[in-house]
């Protein structure tokens, strides 16, 4: 029995075969029927994708260049995922990467998604972000949050078609990561929410963006001990 009532897709590489049936087993488990959404092989970009991407934009506004599997891996994988969402014009879909933990309680967010914000059409489940709480209860202890800051990550979220339609209008040239595009809401006058407390984490998998430059894996201990207490 389907757990959840709409589109389920995982984002993963075909060569992470370890990922794939980590998430597999977890959804499963969760009784949540999904598709396994093949990502772009950063390694393997066709000069027409590279031709997509603007190097001079992203030192200007970012700082610094894209590597390869920020381009391809991550912005390219999750634009293929919303261009999909508008083209078969599903009202909503959430979308999982597939390094994540997911907890008991998110079943029962998910349900009660009709007490969810009239307007939003983007709750992020996972993001480093500032959570202010806000409103009554979603589920259980959790409420919906406005993000007090500005919101990282796309390990987890649920988008609907309107904000693919918003999120798309500002996806080229490729000059920031994908996650910056999304929480840049004075861009793309997106409806953004999360969840407080969390009901997602991210795994204990490394990175597989294959860089270090914005700081991945910093505070590694204290991440450790938080998803001992998650689980």
């Amino acid at each position: 029995m389907n757990q959840i009532d709409i589109p389920v897709w995982v984002l993963n590489l075909e060569r992470y075969k370890e990922r794939r049936q980590f998430m597999e087993e977890q959804l499963s488990k969760l009784g949540i029927a999904h598709e396994i959404i093949p990502a772009v092989d950063g390694s393997a970009l066709t000069a027409q994708q590279l031709k997509l991407y603007s190097e001079k934009d992203a030192k200007r506004v970012w700082g610094r260049g894209l590597i390869n599997n920020e381009i391809g891996g991550c912005y390219l994988s999750h634009i293929n995922m919303w261009k999909r969402i508008v083209e078969e014009q599903h009202e909503e879909v959430l979308i999982f990467e597939d390094d994540i933990n997911i907890g008991s309680a998110f079943l029962g967010v998910m349900k009660n998604r009709h007490k969810f914000p009239k307007d939003y059409e983007l709750i992020n489940f996972r993001t480093d972000a500032h959570l202010i709480p806000r409103g009554g209860f979603v589920y259980d202890i959790h409420k919906i949050a406005i993000l007090g800051s500005i919101a990282n990550r796309t390990c987890a979220y649920l988008l609907k078609r309107r904000g693919a339609e918003k999120l798309l209008r500002k996806a080229y040239p490729i000059y920031q990561p994908i996650d910056d595009l999304m929480a840049r809401v004075e861009l793309t006058n997106l409806m953004s929410y999360g969840i407080y407390p969390e009901v997602v984490v991210t795994g204990e998998f490394d990175s597989a963006i294959g860089d270090d430059k914005r700081g991945y894996g910093k505070s590694r201990t204290l991440l450790t001990k938080k998803r001992v207490q998650f689980r």
